[in-house]
C-alpha cells in the first residue's frame, strides 16, 4: 500500500485500508518495503517522498492518493467553521504488468468533528469489492 496526499487523511486511508484487507486475510506491505517503485511506477505520480529504498514483496500495488480540493465556510448552530471536500482515488496496479486492474475514485465531505466517520465511510465504500478483485487476479495468474 502506497499512499499520499493530506498527511491526516492519508493516515486514516491507510489504516482502514490495511484493516480492511487484514480481515480479508490479504497479507500487506507498506511503503516500509518498497523499492524499485518510483521508476516502475513513476507515471502514476507517486512522489519521492513516498518511496524509501526498500525491497517490494507484492503482486499487487494499491496507491491512494488523496487531493483535499476545497474548504467552505459552514454555518451551525450560529458557529462557523470549515466544510472541506476531498477526493480518495484509489488504484490496484499488477506490479508484473504494469497495469491498471482497476481504479476507484470518491470524493468526501467532512468538518473537523466528523472527519473520521465520513473519511472511514467514504473509504469503506471504495473497497467493498476490491477483496473480490485482488483474489481473482490472484486466481488468474
Amino acid at each position: 500500500i502506497v499512499v499520499t496526499g493530506e498527511q491526516d487523511i492519508s493516515t486514516m486511508v491507510e489504516s482502514i485500508i490495511e484493516k480492511k484487507l487484514h480481515e480479508n486475510s490479504f497479507p500487506v506491505s507498506n511503503i516500509e518495503e518498497t523499492l524499485s517503485v518510483l521508476t516502475r511506477y513513476g507515471r502514476y505520480d507517486i512522489p519521492l517522498h513516498a518511496l524509501q529504498n526498500h525491497k517490494l514483496n507484492a503482486h499487487i500495488l494499491l496507491f491512494v492518493k488523496v487531493d483535499t480540493t476545497g474548504i467552505e465556510p459552514l454555518e451551525y448552530y450560529g458557529r462557523i467553521t470549515g466544510q472541506y471536500f476531498s477526493t480518495i482515488t484509489l488504484k490496484l496496479i499488477d506490479i508484473t504488468t504494469n497495469n491498471i486492474i482497476t481504479t476507484r475514485v470518491n470524493s468526501a465531505k467532512y468538518t473537523q468533528r466528523n472527519m473520521r466517520d465520513n473519511i472511514q465511510e467514504v473509504t469503506e465504500q471504495m473497497l467493498t469489492e476490491i477483496p473480490k478483485e485482488i483474489e481473482n487476479f490472484w486466481n488468474t495468474k
